[in-house]
């Protein structure tokens, strides 16, 4: 017989603990903080399957609770971690855990975006293109993927680099009229309009200054 759980079994019940506990949560933001108190005891295991190179497939239960574990890890806003895990998902065509009715790289595109187009939100342009990258060659709705670089747009509009951000935003209205860019996208070309204006003004007056020297 069997005297010892493997680590990975040990881990899978407490896998369900945690997800029974979070179950018994109502409020969002309390299960998200509660989340990121536990990632860290997955650490190994994520490092574990990123590391394997045999390109087996998981066990159902381990590739359950990865992909799982990879929308606990965008929740938490931990989004290079869920990066590094999407390209594994991906390159394995891994399923999305049981109770989900769309396909894991639509609830990555989903939520990453989501979570980038929070008010409060400060997630760079950088992990939004990875994402872009790392989801190109998925099928998903027009809608999903609209919302990534509506974000990425957003992103670059603080970090002001306005033109990348304004092909960002028509990038998004390209795939979804609705998305809500268009005010974002008149006011962005106006701002790119003056700004080129300022500039070729202030070129023109420091030349005067010289020539006057």
């Amino acid at each position: 017989g069997r005297f010892v759980l493997t680590t990975n079994e040990q881990l899978i019940m407490q896998w369900i603990d945690h997800r029974r506990e979070l179950s018994a949560i109502q409020s969002m933001t309390e299960r998200i903080a509660r989340k990121a108190t536990f990632l860290s005891i997955y650490d190994g295991f994520i490092d574990g399957v990123l590391s394997r190179t045999d390109g087996g497939v998981l066990a159902e239960k381990d590739a359950q609770m990865f992909a799982e574990l990879l929308i606990w890890h965008i929740d938490c806003n931990q989004l290079v971690r869920a990066h590094e895990m999407t390209e594994y998902a991906i390159a394995t065509s891994l399923a999305a855990p049981d109770r989900y009715n769309r396909q894991l790289p639509v609830i990555v595109a989903d939520e990453v975006g989501d979570g980038a187009l929070r008010p409060d939100a400060d997630t760079t342009s950088e992990i939004l293109v990875k994402f872009q990258e790392v989801l190109a060659d998925s099928d998903m709705p027009d809608q999903s993927r609209a919302k990534l670089h509506k974000a990425a747009g957003y992103a670059l509009i603080r970090e002001t680099q306005l033109e990348s951000a304004l092909d960002e935003l028509q990038t998004a209205l390209g795939f979804d009229e609705k998305c809500g860019v268009k005010k974002d996208i008149e006011r962005l070309t106006r701002d790119i309009k003056n700004a080129s204006k300022n500039e070729g003004e202030k070129d023109t007056s420091e030349g005067n200054n010289k020539a006057n020297a």
